[in-house]
């Protein structure tokens, strides 16, 4: 368990260490700001602390549907914060940050979809620490570090040829492609290690009201000014479209 969490830091910020080797300082803070952010979306979508105590006291048999109903519900709480950050990326930064900040939007685009992997990563990985099999989950780290150092180096040492913001979505991809996999490999070691299989089909109705959302907001950014309540506008906008939406196709259903 110490060294899942002292690996689970590194993975966090390798791709910063990488960075500070390449380009400039203020290149680092662009990114680490974008990181700051997702963070604290992924902080605030995590059930972990609540549903836990839950969910290991249930059997094997209950257990499956339990984590599966909890992460239909992550997810529809996820794919639109991660879709709606993406659309409001630019007023988001500029309202936390201020203009000097704005190269940041672009490694949002990509480190946006860390929201949805990182709510349902974070279930996963306790269940495992729950059922007292926290070898399982630092190994998945162990080895999802180690390609995240291999991608962080090839890709960034590469697109910095490019410019400086190019070698910042290279570190962004390596963390994204790291970070699904280590998702994945959870998974998998889910079904065959506890016994529970992810339905995949969990994610497609918050999917589709998510982009739905999106393409609404991007409709509506061309008619409004960059202002804070133009901001919480198109936020009451987005909500309200995700959650019509959402209701026409069944995505949120009374149980």
């Amino acid at each position: 368990l110490t060294i899942g969490g002292m690996t689970g830091v590194f993975f966090m910020y390798i791709d910063m260490l990488v960075l500070g080797i390449f380009v400039p300082s203020e290149f680092i803070g662009y990114y680490r700001a974008a990181f700051n952010i997702i963070g604290g979306f992924v902080g605030l979508i995590s059930v972990t602390s609540i549903l836990l105590p839950i969910l290991v006291q249930l059997k094997p048999d209950r257990l499956e549907g339990a984590l599966n109903k909890v992460l239909k519900y992550i997810s529809i709480l996820a794919f639109p914060a991660t879709f709606g950050l993406i659309a409001l990326s630019g007023i988001f930064i500029n309202l936390v940050y201020g203009p000097s900040y704005s190269q940041a939007v672009l490694p949002i685009y990509l480190l946006s979809f860390l929201i949805i992997e990182g709510a349902i990563t974070s279930i996963l990985s306790w269940i495992f620490i729950a059922k007292e099999k926290p070898e399982i989950t630092t190994k998945i780290v162990i080895i999802s570090t180690v390609m995240n150092i291999v991608l962080n180096i090839a890709l960034v040492s590469y697109l910095v040829k490019f410019s400086a913001l190019t070698a910042i979505l290279g570190a962004s991809a390596a963390t994204l492609i790291s970070r699904y996999f280590n998702l994945a490999m959870l998974a998998s070691k889910a079904r065959t290690k506890l016994g529970i299989k992810i339905k995949p089909s969990i994610i497609f109705k918050p999917l589709i009201a998510s982009l739905v959302m999106f393409a609404a907001l991007l409709a509506v950014q061309t008619i409004m000014p960059s202002t804070v309540l133009a901001f919480i506008a198109q936020v009451i906008i987005g909500m309200a479209v995700y959650l019509a939406v959402s209701l026409v196709i069944k995505g949120i259903v009374k149980e």
